[in-house]
């Protein structure tokens, strides 16, 4: 006999295994002859029920080619699984499993953060080397705390995707203000502030330009004399003013001033610095500014220039627009609630594939091009993980008054079914499997309990 022919006969068989229930077993009924390589396999038509064993036999020209006997019923009465595939018998059909999986492809709307550029305008005047406490000599200094703080921020994972770039004041010497002079009929050259308009480290996204930042923290020290706050604001939103006009995708660029001091070196008027951040936010494309005061900060200024800047750091407080790191919120904080407020989302509709809950009825899908759909060749295999290592196969009953504690299935119209429902057990069992799969075979002899 041939081995091969033996092989393929034996897989056939395997085929009819007893599953649950008193006097239930599963059987693949075959009822049409198949040939292959000459030899004919036609099912025994006696089945064999009953709460003991049975056996199944196949023929070879008339001869038997081999017995299987079913095994005896499981005597805690659990469900047998079937780990046989019923797929064996489409070799001789030619019909090819036809997958019904769980995971699909849908639209969902998602919320996208808009890139947004921070330009960050810090103090480097010597009385940043002054305590935050007030009192000399006693650490933490302000300067640490604005280096640990930006260190913090940039390295923040919730601050990806932000572009952020750098510069300090004061730069180089300017000229003092003096407070009898009035405010002056024009700008001086060192005031205007065209070195604040260029960044020490330039603008780049994070995470990428966190690395950037910090080194450039270190090459800093708070040695410089004067506050300058007038040149380092005018410099800054013209920053952002030419980053914007030269930046296609409309991405926003905001300023961040952080200062310890009174403005004591060009135009130290708190209207017309107030005014520098006015027009900052009223120009186009619109500049908004974020002041930071840390201790030795003078506040009504700070709040004239968040204010007239179209920031607000307080917005319980109807009197205070400042970011106020002397009490009650750390600059980190600080700089945290800047970009909660500056970042913004827009809704993207994306696919996305998706593990949704699996159902426990399914449409019966369509036969494979060219064949008609055969409700007597119709299986079903599951997987409670969705591996291929743990599928197995539920079997047909009747209907649903015969699904009695059966991992099984039935139509919902026996004669002209639509749709494939499984067993109240069956249901149960897929309702807990989180990454479950199910597949509907159509060209397999439905394996049956009867």
């Amino acid at each position: 006999m041939d081995r091969d022919i033996t092989f393929l006969a034996l897989r056939r068989i395997a085929a009819a295994v007893l599953l649950s229930g008193a006097g239930a077993f599963v059987a693949v009924a075959c009822t049409a002859e198949s040939r292959i390589g000459g030899v004919t396999d036609t099912q025994n038509s006696n089945d064999v029920g009953g709460s003991g064993s049975g056996s199944k036999v196949l023929e070879e020209n008339g001869g038997s080619i081999a017995q299987v006997d079913f095994p005896e019923r499981d005597a805690g009465g659990e469900p047998f699984v079937i780990d046989v595939a019923p797929d064996a018998a489409c070799v001789a059909t030619g019909f090819e499993a036809v997958p019904i999986e769980v995971e699909k492809e849908v639209e969902v709307p998602v919320e996208v953060p808009q890139p947004v550029a921070l330009y960050i305008m810090l103090d480097q005047s010597s009385s940043m080397l002054d305590s935050v406490s007030g009192i000399p000599f006693v650490p933490p200094y302000k300067w640490n705390v604005a280096y640990d703080a930006i260190t913090a921020f940039v390295r923040d994972p919730e601050s990806t995707d932000l572009d952020v770039a750098i510069q300090y004041f004061p730069l180089g010497a300017v000229r003092l203000s003096d407070p009898d002079a009035g405010v002056p009929s024009e700008v001086p050259a060192e005031c205007q502030g065209t070195e604040y308009a260029t960044a020490d480290v330039p603008m780049g996204r994070l995470p990428g330009n966190a690395q950037a930042i910090i080194d450039s923290l270190n090459f800093h020290f708070p040695a410089g004399s004067g506050t300058p706050i007038e040149p380092a604001l005018r410099g800054a939103v013209n920053f952002c003013n030419q980053y914007m006009n030269g930046n296609s995708s409309g991405e926003k660029c905001v300023v961040v001033l952080i200062t310890d001091g009174l403005p004591t070196a060009c135009n130290g008027d708190f209207s017309t610095l107030a005014g520098i951040a006015s027009e900052g936010f009223n120009s186009d494309p619109s500049v908004k500014t974020y002041a930071i005061g840390m201790i030795g900060a003078d506040f009504t200024l700070l709040n004239q220039i968040g204010q007239n800047g179209g920031t607000d750091c307080a917005p319980s407080d109807s009197q205070t627009f400042a970011c106020d790191v002397t009490a009650g919120m750390t600059l980190l904080e600080a700089f945290e609630l800047i970009r909660e407020y500056i970042v913004e989302t827009r809704v993207e509709i994306r696919v996305e594939t998706q593990y949704v809950k699996l159902d426990c009825q399914w449409e019966i899908p369509p036969p494979p091009e060219g064949e008609t759909f055969d409700r007597e060749k119709v299986n079903v295999e599951f997987s409670s993980t969705g591996l291929e290592s743990d599928k197995r196969y539920l079997a047909k009953v009747e209907s649903e008054d015969k699904c009695e504690g059966e991992l099984a299935w039935y139509y919902d119209d026996p004669q002209d079914p639509k749709q494939i429902i499984a067993c109240p057990t069956a249901c149960s069992l897929i309702e807990e499997a989180d990454l479950g799969k199910i597949r509907v075979l159509l060209g397999c002899e439905s394996m049956v309990i009867e």
